[in-house]
């Protein structure tokens, strides 16, 4: 896999490679995961992850969830209740990703090949 990282010295030049990118046929865009979807993911870790363990907390968070502003107060609720939901949250958020990024590759016309690096 080949990440394109392009360093330009004007809005020209930054203009001009964006167009040789999305016009060139040799990259896919990644696509961001939307705000409905990742939205719903901290509503799946209050339910499956938190109720079950901590009314208390289930019960911050979800009050969190509610109107604008969302994302920001349950990550600043999720750091008042401590290290422990943080850590959780978060190992619990990268394996969505994980899924997430396994199903966008699926998707894709080309092979991919997983590996283990050496440690």
């Amino acid at each position: 896999m080949v990440f394109l990282l392009v360093f330009v010295d004007t809005a020209d030049e930054m203009e001009k490679q964006i167009e040789e990118i999305e016009t060139g046929g040799e990259y896919i865009p990644i696509e961001r995961i939307s705000s409905h979807e990742a939205y719903q993911w901290m509503e799946d870790f209050v339910i499956e992850i938190v109720a079950p363990k901590d009314d208390y907390v289930s019960e911050k968070l979800s009050i969190a969830l509610m109107g604008k502003g969302a994302f920001r107060r349950f990550k600043d609720v999720l750091h008042r209740v401590g290290d422990e939901w943080v850590q959780a949250w978060y190992h619990w958020r990268d394996d969505r990703l994980n899924q997430a990024m396994k199903e966008w590759f699926a998707s894709l016309p080309v092979e991919i090949k997983e590996e283990t690096l050496p440690s």
